[in-house]
C-alpha cells in the first residue's frame, strides 16, 4: 500500500474516532431513557451501523485493506474525542 493512501487512512480512522465519540455521547443519552427492548435492539443497530459504514469507508480510502494500526488510531480518535466533550 502506498504511503500517501496510509496516512489518509490514518487520518480517516482518527477523524472517525473523535465522530464515534461524539455520537456515542449523543446515544448514550437515549440509553437510559427507553424501554430493555429498546435499549438493545439500539445498541445492535449502533454497533452494527457504524463499524459497517468504518469499512465502507475503508474500502473507499484503501480499497478496505485493515491493519492493527487503523484500529489504535480510531481508539485515540476516540480517547482524544472525548476530552474535548469533558473540556467543553
Amino acid at each position: 500500500m502506498n504511503l500517501s493512501i496510509q496516512v489518509k487512512t490514518l487520518i480517516v480512522s482518527f477523524t472517525y474516532g473523535i465522530l464515534l465519540s461524539y455520537i456515542i455521547k449523543y446515544q448514550y443519552k437515549y440509553l437510559f431513557e427507553s424501554k430493555l427492548l429498546y435499549k438493545v435492539i439500539l445498541n445492535i443497530l449502533f454497533i452494527f451501523d457504524y463499524t459497517l459504514i468504518y469499512f465502507f469507508i475503508l474500502r473507499l480510502v484503501n480499497n478496505g485493506i485493515f491493519h492493527i494500526y487503523f484500529l489504535f488510531l480510531l481508539i485515540i480518535g476516540y480517547i482524544f474525542g472525548n476530552r474535548l466533550i469533558k473540556r467543553n
